[in-house]
């Protein structure tokens, strides 16, 4: 059903901004330190969010004047979609939407619930 796609794609994003927030961690605590080439190269194959997607595909001038000032922009993605997935956990057919989730989903999943972010 399209509820669980929707679910798996929310899951997901989030996923990709916890990463993306460890790799901005990672940054600040590799740029004091040197590391070899093997590693930089690692780095380089990220996943893009969605946010980086719409920007990439969305890179026309006009649009950026007329947006500026959306309230959609000043929104913090990850607490919005931690928030969301919160509140989700306690509805009763959350269970049934986990199922349709895999490891790592589920994963993700755990340690949002776990460490409350």
């Amino acid at each position: 059903p399209i509820t669980v796609k929707i679910f798996k794609i929310l899951v997901q994003e989030f996923k990709n901004i916890l990463e993306e927030k460890e790799a901005e961690k990672a940054g600040d605590l590799d740029s004091e330190d040197e590391e070899d080439g093997d590693e930089d190269y690692e780095e380089e194959t990220q996943i893009m969010t969605l946010a980086q997607m719409a920007q990439f595909l969305g890179d026309d001038d006009d649009e950026d004047e007329d947006n500026k000032d959306d309230p959609l922009n000043d929104v913090d993605l990850h607490d919005h979609l931690s928030q969301f997935l919160t509140q989700l956990s306690t509805h009763g057919s959350y269970g049934q939407l986990c199922q349709a989730l895999n490891e790592n989903e589920q994963k993700v999943l755990g340690s949002m619930l776990v460490s409350g972010s």
